[in-house]
């Protein structure tokens, strides 16, 4: 295993605290139609940034059907909250692609398709796939639950039971004021029995740690060095303000 000791954590522009550490969330399981499904649960008192997720799936229809489960909005609840954020209003969205992946297999920095079964095959239905969060920040500060479905209904604002069919502003009633409709229209597929098998690697510290580190920062408890880099990935974050950033810097530096 390869790796550089005692050198901060960077995805994309962010900078985590010491504390981070990375974990790994890994689920297996067959699932029904409409069933949801727990990705990654991290308990309140957890601060943390999801790094990526890695989505292997086969579908068990009869034709259309076998990859009917991608009918399906990724949903996250953020820190401890019952309220829900959605990532996607598909599954080929979540990953960056769309239509049930007609593109075919496809590998980028964001997200990829690394396995897509053919047609008429006994591997019809199966799908590999990736989305990777450094350059699309997906952060928590007091636990997360990161949930994928088999399926779904959309109307209204959406909810754990659903995909919504129309925006809705922050504190806007749950209201279903249409019809249900399956998620694509008249043409989606039915979702049918499908078997999962996820990864999703989140980098996770007790919630806190970045007012610990900017008060140490601050308060002149390091190196000289890593303080001024501290100084500067703690205004890049927005925990300090500019003068307590100067005030700090000068302070270090005897100025």
């Amino acid at each position: 295993m390869r790796g550089i000791e005692a050198y901060p954590v960077v995805i994309g522009d962010l900078q985590l605290p010491a504390a981070a550490k990375l974990k790994l969330h890994r689920v297996s399981k067959s699932t029904t139609p409409n069933e949801l499904v727990a990705l990654a649960t991290v308990p309140k008192g957890t601060a943390g940034a999801v790094l990526n997720v890695k989505f292997d799936a086969a579908g068990h229809g009869a034709g259309q059907s076998n990859d009917g489960y991608l009918e399906a909005c990724m949903r996250a609840q953020f820190d401890g909250s019952d309220d829900v954020t959605f990532l996607s209003s598909g599954a080929e969205d979540y990953f960056l692609s769309a239509y049930y992946f007609n593109e075919g297999e496809f590998k980028t920095p964001n997200s990829g398709l690394t396995y897509k079964g053919a047609g008429n095959t006994p591997s019809a239905g199966e799908i590999s796939a990736y989305k990777t969060h450094d350059r699309d920040p997906l952060l928590f500060n007091d636990g997360l639950v990161l949930t994928f479905r088999n399926g779904e209904v959309t109307t209204g604002c959406g909810d754990m039971g659903h995909c919504p069919n129309q925006f809705c502003s922050n504190g806007t009633a749950q209201a279903f004021s249409r019809p249900p409709e399956p998620q694509a229209g008249a043409k989606a597929r039915a979702p049918s029995d499908a078997d999962y098998e996820t990864l999703v690697w989140i980098y996770q510290w007790p919630k806190g740690s970045q007012e610990l580190e900017a008060a140490q920062a601050l308060g002149g408890q390091q190196p000289l060095t890593a303080r001024l880099a501290e100084l500067k990935a703690l205004l890049v974050k927005g925990l300090v303000t500019r003068a307590e950033h100067d005030a700090a810097r000068k302070a270090a530096l005897g100025i």
